[in-house]
């Protein structure tokens, strides 16, 4: 009876929320939006089976062993994960009709139900991407604060600022990442990628604060900014990361505005939890930050925070049997993460079964942003290794005790071509056949030029993260403590 009490108690605030409050209805269409993209991208993946080819998490790397329950089912082995993400295309579609038929707690409900299924789903596989965070944790922000766009807004700013701590770093603030691109940065002349770089940088660094700016006409510009930012981050990559991003900016801060509910970012006891879950961002943001060696380079702590687009990736992969041919894979394009712990992991998945298990060498070079080769792992056996989470596996070798073994070549952004067992030219790494024609990585005179203050310029935007993170802590507690004064 009490439970039965409770339920119709809260089917009666979301009623009055949703019916009272039009933000609420645009953000709970764009949640639905968000999650039939992300299972669109996930469909045919495997990622709901004990083989799928995304190992799991480091800190949880049995995670497999949840899934053996689907081996139980007497269904087709390319049945099951069709079946599943039908079930929640139709949870989707009744999401949808619910919200147009006013009945906002079933809405609400079933937007609860895909939230915890993508979070199961993203922490089970390794292989999905830092942008799947994004709209999970504004979404679970929703679903506990459905009034307060004010604490929405603060998670999105949030976002970006901890997005900006990944573009610290030679790849952005040269802006090397995109020189080092057969075609370079779209609609950019090669001499100014530098400067298009730092802009962003600076904007999602500082300029996003001024998000939350009572003067319309800044926040405005800011506005108009991140729309034409990512509008052509599309180019690069695709509907998905903007579909979560520019959708979720547009309905926070355009539609938001129309919310009754006055800003108040002052520390309550109902925002106690909100405060302490932005907290953990930070903490999670930092992990990769306290094991030694470039973050980018060993990608050690690189899935808990927002890490994307951190550098451009190139690497292969010698695998030689005590007693087999030896095997080379290679990157394909920019984006391949070129994770040592995701290659190890399905090594030993294929090559160090109980029957199987031999003496097994494996060798990994890795190129960032155009830069020499490091050769980061060189072992004798890869089926001996083990992984740690956080902290620094010693197997794996930092920009400072990795021996360079060759030049990268220019290579691409996204490409559907096959990759084929990447071509050895002069001791110099050359991906696929159609970058023969490529040329070696070369800095421009403006990229030399800031090379040579790089520290100088790292310390200068560490100092401004640091300084404008300060600066909101302490405006925070002002105001929490003026408010209670009064």
């Amino acid at each position: 009876m009490q439970f039965g009490s409770f339920l119709r108690k809260i089917n009666s605030q979301l009623q009055r929320v949703y019916s009272s409050n039009l933000f609420t209805k645009f953000f709970a269409g764009w949640s639905l939006l968000s999650f039939l993209v992300s299972f669109n991208t996930f469909f045919g993946k495997g990622y709901l089976v004990i083989n799928s080819p995304s190992p799991c998490f480091p800190h949880f790397q049995n995670c497999k062993e949840l899934f053996a329950a689907f081996e139980l089912f007497p269904l087709p082995f390319s049945y099951r994960e069709s079946i599943f993400f039908t079930i929640l295309f139709s949870l989707i579609v009744l999401g949808t009709y619910f919200l147009y038929k006013q009945k906002y707690f079933y809405t609400h409900l079933i937007l609860v139900f895909l939230f915890i299924v993508k979070l199961i789903i993203i922490t089970s596989n390794y292989g999905s991407g830092n942008y799947d965070y994004y709209d999970l944790i504004i979404i679970f922000v929703f679903l506990l604060y459905p009034t307060r766009v004010d604490l929405l807004k603060l998670t999105f700013v949030v976002l970006y600022f901890l997005a900006s701590t990944i573009k610290i770093h030679s790849g952005w603030i040269l802006g090397t990442y995109f020189s080092s691109l057969y075609y370079g940065l779209p609609l950019v002349p090669n001499n100014l990628i530098p400067i298009a770089t730092n802009i962003v940088i600076l904007t999602q660094l500082v300029g996003c604060w001024f998000l939350l700016s009572t003067n319309k006409k800044i926040s405005s510009y800011l506005i108009y900014f991140y729309i034409f930012f990512h509008l052509y981050s599309t180019i690069l990559v695709g509907y998905r990361y903007p579909t979560t991003a520019l959708l979720s900016l547009l309905v926070i801060f355009i539609i938001g505005e129309t919310s009754k509910t006055p800003p108040d970012f002052t520390i309550k006891k109902k925002t106690i939890p909100f405060y302490i879950f932005l907290a953990s961002l930070f903490v999670l943001q930092s992990i990769a930050y306290f094991i030694p060696g470039d973050q980018k380079l060993t990608l050690e702590g690189n899935n808990y925070g927002i890490y994307m687009f951190e550098a451009n990736h190139q690497c292969i992969s010698y695998l030689t049997p005590k007693n087999g041919p030896q095997q080379i894979t290679s990157s394909y394009d920019s984006r391949s993460r070129c994770d040592p712990y995701v290659y190890m992991k399905r090594i030993q998945s294929n090559y160090c079964s109980t029957s199987t298990k031999g003496e097994i060498n494996w060798v990994f070079d890795h190129s960032i942003n155009g830069e020499g080769f490091k050769r980061i792992v060189s072992v004798e056996n890869v089926c001996n290794l083990v992984y740690e989470p956080f902290t620094h596996n010693n197997w794996i070798e930092t920009e400072r005790t990795a021996e360079t073994v060759g030049k990268a070549y220019k290579n691409l952004i996204l490409t559907k071509e096959i990759p084929d067992n990447s071509i050895l030219k002069a001791g110099e790494y050359i991906y696929s056949a159609s970058l023969i024609n490529s040329k070696p990585v070369k800095k421009t005179n403006l990229q030399i030029l800031m090379e040579g203050n790089l520290s100088w310029l790292e310390s200068f935007y560490w100092f401004l993260w640091f300084g404008s993170l300060l600066y909101m802590l302490i405006r925070l507690l002002k105001n929490t403590i003026k408010k209670k004064n009064t």
